[in-house]
């Protein structure tokens, strides 16, 4: 049983204004829709996984607020839940002490599930540092995730103002820098102390267009608009490191930042070196049906593999990895047959794809 603090732990080093200011917010309003099947079979109805136990006797939910304990106080900590699962928490927090709960008409989102309580504790703490805890999440060493936890907390305290930095401008560095953009902006308007221009957003990207996966007048567009909501955009560089304060740019510059969020990708796997198919940049060069050429009955998937697309001296790594898997799957199963598959092939990407499956598209990811 994990011991409950009896005070704030927001260390502050003799800085009195962070301290008693650290609050949390666990987010346990979803349906759990992905996991229904599993929990429907386990328990005979469809509970919402948080309210599940699936690792040891606790459920995801009791885990998550007694690893918020070790740092966070009962008092201090709100539960936001939907009028849905009443039924749940109800039975959930049956002994006191018990966190702040509130409770929405209904689930429309994160977004709200986050915006509802951080403006109800604005009202009761102008100056709390707030950490957000998915109530959904196993962490095997509580106690070193909330040491990290309070470490940030601490800084965030100290550093209002430092921005958010997304390294990789693809798919998933625009999607993520937007809706980080976003999110913040459209929350000012509950913190009417905080001058818009201290939120910066800003995205670094080593291409000279954002967007590569698709044509340059898409990326020029999409460039244009988020500009156009304030996200910072640095072309034509690279984030060489990551520190305690911040990033190192590749042209010599730094960043002071509190969130770096990495979608620059991943490099591959040393150990494919070692084989003795081909390569490309590092990468099991496959074919437009995931095939590993010259070796029948050889498939590679995800970040080992490297797909061409029609564009001259452009490779990509295959994506959705499920998509793929399962196209992969049937050719397997069915090789070799006389059924050959379909062949389709994508302006960014290539495909494989059966006629059982309805096609995999392959396409890179950042």
């Amino acid at each position: 049983m994990v011991e409950r603090a009896e005070a704030p732990l927001l260390r502050t080093d003799g800085d009195s204004a962070g301290r008693n200011k650290f609050w949390a917010i666990v987010l346990a309003g979803g349906e759990g829709i992905r996991l229904r099947p599993l929990i429907r079979r386990l328990f005979g109805e469809d509970r919402p996984k948080q309210y599940a136990s699936l690792v040891g006797s606790r459920s995801l939910l009791r885990a998550t607020l007694d690893r918020v304990a070790l740092k966070v106080p009962l008092d201090k900590t709100v539960v936001v839940t939907s009028r849905w699962h009443a039924q749940y928490a109800a039975a959930e927090f049956t002994a006191d002490p018990t966190p702040r709960l509130l409770i929405q008409p209904r689930d429309i989102g994160t977004a709200a599930g986050v915006l509802f309580p951080a403006y109800w504790v604005r009202h009761q703490d102008p100056e709390a540092v707030i950490a957000v805890f998915p109530s959904d999440h196993f962490i095997l060493d509580e106690s070193a995730f909330m040491n990290h936890v309070e470490e940030m907390a601490v800084f965030a305290g100290r550093h209002p103002d430092r921005p958010f930095v997304v390294a990789g401008g693809g798919f998933a560095g625009v999607e993520t820098i937007a809706g980080i953009n976003d999110f913040i902006h459209q929350a000012l308007r509950f913190y009417p102390h905080i001058p818009r221009e201290m939120v910066r957003t800003i995205l670094v990207h080593p291409g000279e267009v954002i967007l590569p996966e698709l044509s340059e007048k898409l990326g020029r567009y999409a460039e244009r608009k988020l500009r156009e909501r304030g996200v910072e955009i640095i072309l034509k560089t690279k984030v060489s490191c990551v520190t305690d304060t911040g990033v190192c740019l590749s042209d010599g510059s730094e960043i002071d930042a509190a969130t770096i969020i990495w979608t620059a990708g991943t490099q591959p796997n040393p150990l494919l070196k070692t084989l003795p198919c081909e390569l490309e940049k590092g990468r099991v060069r496959v074919d437009s049906f995931l095939q590993v050429p010259g070796w029948p009955g050889v498939w590679a998937v995800g970040d080992c593999a490297s797909c061409p697309i029609r564009r001259p001296a452009s490779s990509i790594r295959p994506r959705p990895s499920t998509r793929c898997g399962r196209a992969v799957v049937w050719h397997a199963i069915s090789w070799p047959s006389s059924a050959a598959p379909r062949r389709s092939h994508s302006r960014t990407g290539c495909s494989a794809s059966s006629p059982r499956s309805g096609g995999a598209r392959a396409s890179q990811t950042s």
